[in-house]
């Protein structure tokens, strides 16, 4: 075979794959194996799109802006591919009366400090999506903060069980400890 009949057929071969490539990963399908990471609990039967938004722009111009931003010459950050999904998103999907860390409790001014330092009053702060499991934040010390006067001694015995039980231990169910944790 000559070099050059060898030579097209190589970058037939290659642009195929790439094409093919293109068009499983440019699915809704493909969308899944290039995750972050597994969806959350609850999470696995929604489209991409459920949540994610493509960002303002072209490529080019999102790539220039954050170019841009290298450089100096732009003051903010932007988003690229896809926006990042922000709190009504969540709640769109999530929002209950019953709801024991709603949003608008850390807007409160006694959450000032809670919120300069942990950012509660953001879903994935607790709820970052793409990690396999419904709450994602391990450290009791974050919950703290907050809960501080509540039984987390005992707490501690429960790490990996599910959040409702994790935050039901030593209070009332709601927001504050009960008179027998007060107690301990």
């Amino acid at each position: 075979m000559k070099p050059k009949t060898r030579r097209r057929i190589g970058f037939a071969a290659g642009a195929s794959a790439a094409l093919a490539m293109l068009l499983v990963l440019g699915s809704d399908a493909g969308a899944r194996l290039h995750a972050a990471g597994p969806a959350n609990t609850g999470h696995g039967d929604l489209a991409c799109a459920s949540c994610h938004v493509a960002a303002p722009g072209s490529m080019r111009q999102q790539v220039q802006a954050v170019v841009g931003r290298w450089l100096g010459t732009r003051a903010s950050d932007v988003d690229v591919g896809f926006r990042d999904v922000e709190n009504p998103v969540c709640v769109s999907c999530h929002e209950r009366a019953d709801d024991r860390h709603p949003v608008a409790r850390f807007l409160e001014p006694r959450f000032a400090e809670q919120r300069a330092a942990l950012a509660p009053q953001q879903c994935v702060s607790c709820h970052a999506e793409h990690r396999g499991a419904r709450v994602t934040r391990s450290d009791v010390g974050f919950c703290r903060h907050c809960h501080q006067e509540l039984a987390l001694a005992a707490a501690l015995s429960l790490q990996g069980a599910p959040h409702v039980a994790f935050a039901s231990v030593g209070t009332d169910g709601r927001d504050g400890p009960t008179t027998e944790a007060k107690a301990t």
